[in-house]
């Protein structure tokens, strides 16, 4: 484990995160983009344990703060049984959203600093907040992601680690926002942090 990321776990805080993101995009050869997010997605739809313990491998280090990569985690670790793994994941996801909301208040002025496009619906749904709307901002040497939201708020994160390959944004087509509003009507969704039995 890389030393940040260890100082990180064993002291979560804003500084020990924004240290370990710096150390892991270092080490990262590419980003974590929505594809492989959506791979572990399927992978684990058809508890395909195997395939996602094999997938979940082969990330890149920058995976280690996406709080979506360890619930995937845990749902293999819960699958095999594995009891410490699966409490180690669930620490782990709850250590990166936690982090990740103390890294601004979603402002224009101090947002919310994400290493994948998942950390953002992620947060979203975290917050109780339903995408509607999405822009990209360049400003500067940094890339902000605006999402307006269905109660009229807007959340700004920082995707500057993220928007080297454009298809990492993630996109609310028409398509997904009918998605997201029958989710939202829906019976409730299980949520990344309330992933206990």
């Amino acid at each position: 484990m890389q030393s940040a990321l260890r100082a990180f776990v064993a002291q979560p805080s804003r500084e020990n995160y924004l240290a370990a993101r710096e150390e892991l995009l270092a080490s990262s050869r590419r980003t974590l983009d929505a594809a492989e997010l959506d791979s572990l997605s399927l992978l684990a739809d058809a508890n395909d344990v195997n395939g996602l313990t094999e997938a979940l491998a082969h990330l890149p280090p920058i995976a280690a703060l996406v709080p979506r990569v360890h619930y995937y985690a845990a749902l293999a670790a819960e699958a095999k049984g594995d009891e410490q793994d699966l409490e180690l994941e669930r620490m782990l996801l709850v250590i990166c959203l936690r982090a990740i909301l103390m890294t601004g208040d979603g402002s224009e002025e101090s947002p919310y600093v994400v290493v994948a496009a998942s950390d953002e619906l992620d947060l979203l749904d975290e917050l109780d907040l339903s995408p509607a709307s999405q822009s990209l901002v360049h400003r500067g040497d940094g890339i902000f992601d605006v999402i307006g939201c269905q109660d009229g708020s807007e959340i700004w994160f920082d995707a500057s680690a993220m928007v080297k390959i454009p298809a990492e944004i993630p996109t609310l087509s028409p398509a997904r926002k009918e998605i997201a509003e029958r989710r939202s009507k829906a019976k409730p969704r299980r949520r990344l942090s309330r992933t206990g039995r």
